[in-house]
């Protein structure tokens, strides 16, 4: 699939509206101002102008207007435009979990109506996308983004000292690391993370039961309030396994201020957890000695047993599996050139080149097996399958249906809270049922934005 498909999609999709002129942000300067991460500027520059080549062709007129193709940090991309959305991109990059804070209000972003660019939507997403890139303004639901990048976190690894075998547990790193310690002379930890917060640090509270492949966690299910839930017996035995191996001295490390990087680079932790966007500091850092793997799995102690959750019962470490996707401004002067631009970028065709060239993995729901630059040995490949393998055990951040989620879930405290409860701060969390205490208080946070008032 290359690109005489390509052709096809755009020649049949192409229906614009005549427009005299076109500008992009201020000044009415005949530019359509696109915003992606910093690593696919010069691929999706060459695209755009390839773009115009097919428009000259089918239209057989000049394209009224030229691109200019930015970096801009896709997390914070939505919270940038909004500063300033009449001098922001006409069509930029966002997480999708972005959506609800540019809808809420006035809804500066144009809602997708063209039936070409639904089709195309509609077709090639898996449904958790679809569901996740809606968006309600006037009582109206509309799809208001499209994806064409999706990510997962995945486990980077040190393979001088971590067998293939050994990283598929973190019983197996853990014992990595004893014998790196050994092999070193110093204390060597199983793994380190790139940060605390509710996306980084998110494996243990979105971990599953492998026998089955479930988990009693729930946030902001079907999009409501008040549809969480985080004090499961399975929800407490991890956190007691995972506090447990905190302490251990070969377990696992947050953050330091040395940075992942170094303790990679200086063998201070044998591996991290990181999304694509860690790939290349973990090249620099590992070289030839960098391997990629999913998640690690890990088996429930006496000690952590709790409830109905048994010694012996193995989970499997969890994650967010989202799109990043395309949004546009509605009140763009290039308004009615926008969708039929971003259905050119957006073909399966597109995906399958950007991750070739930038390692964007592809969000098109068949990927996995159409894309054969996915099935190969190089490290590029085993990153993608490693997050394709991922997509099982993980869900996308539904913060996107109301903005107050992503503010609760994020930045109300849950997340120092899960941290002080692994490290046990203070003692306070020492025994199960301070854990399941503290857990129905995280969940408190979810649903109301505050902690349990103290009795």
């Amino acid at each position: 699939m290359k690109n005489k498909k390509l052709l096809s999609l755009v020649v049949s999709g192409l229906t614009l509206a005549s427009v005299v002129g076109c500008g992009g942000g201020k000044g009415g300067d005949n530019v359509i101002t696109i915003w992606v991460g910093a690593e696919s500027v010069q691929f999706y520059s060459q695209k755009v102008e390839e773009y115009k080549d097919y428009y000259a062709q089918q239209k057989g007129e000049t394209f009224p207007c030229t691109f200019s193709v930015k970096g801009v940090d896709t997390g914070t991309a939505a919270d940038v435009w909004l500063q300033d959305s009449e001098a922001g991109a006409d069509i930029f990059t966002i997480a999708h979990d972005n959506i609800a804070k540019l809808v809420e209000g006035n809804c500066p972003i144009m809602p997708i109506t063209d039936q070409a660019l639904l089709t195309q939507v509609n077709e090639m997403n898996p449904a958790s996308f679809l569901d996740v890139i809606k968006g309600t303004y006037r009582d109206q639901t509309y799809s208001f983004a499209v994806p064409y990048i999706s990510q997962a976190l995945v486990l980077f690894y040190n393979k001088q000292y971590v067998t293939a075998e050994q990283a598929k547990t973190w019983e197996g790193l853990k014992e990595a690391a004893e014998a790196a310690s050994t092999s070193v002379g110093k204390v060597v930890q199983a793994g380190s993370f790139l940060g605390t917060d509710g996306y980084n640090f998110s494996w243990p509270v979105l971990a599953r039961k492998v026998s089955d492949n479930s988990t009693t966690v729930k946030i902001y299910e079907g999009g409501e309030q008040q549809n969480c839930y985080f004090q499961g017996d399975d929800t407490v035995s991890v956190m007691k396994w995972t506090q447990d191996f905190f302490k251990d001295e070969n377990g696992a490390k947050f953050p330091s201020s040395a940075g992942w990087e170094v303790e990679l680079q200086n063998t201070v932790s044998l591996s991290v957890i990181g999304g694509a966007w860690s790939y290349p500091a973990a090249k620099a850092a590992l070289g030839s000695n960098l391997a990629i793997t999913t998640l690690p799995k890990f088996t429930i102690t006496e000690d952590s047993a709790y409830g109905d959750i048994a010694a012996g019962t193995q989970f499997q470490a969890g994650t967010f599996v989202d799109c990043k996707a395309f949004v546009m401004k509605r009140e763009s002067k290039c308004a009615a050139y926008l969708q039929d631009v971003v259905k050119y970028l957006t073909t399966a065709d597109m995906q399958e080149e950007s991750f070739e060239q930038c390692q964007n993995l592809p969000a098109y729901k068949n990927a996995a097996t159409e894309f054969e630059a996915m099935k190969g040995d190089t490290l590029e490949a085993q990153l993608a399958s490693a997050q394709v393998a991922m997509s099982e055990f993980g869900i996308p951040q539904p913060f996107g249906y109301k903005a107050k989620f992503n503010t609760y879930y994020y930045s109300k405290g849950a997340p120092e809270k899960v941290k002080a409860a692994i490290e046990n701060v203070d003692g306070s969390y020492s025994s199960l049922d301070t854990i399941k205490a503290e857990c129905a208080n995280i969940e408190h946070i979810w649903r109301n934005g505050k902690e349990i008032a103290a009795a």
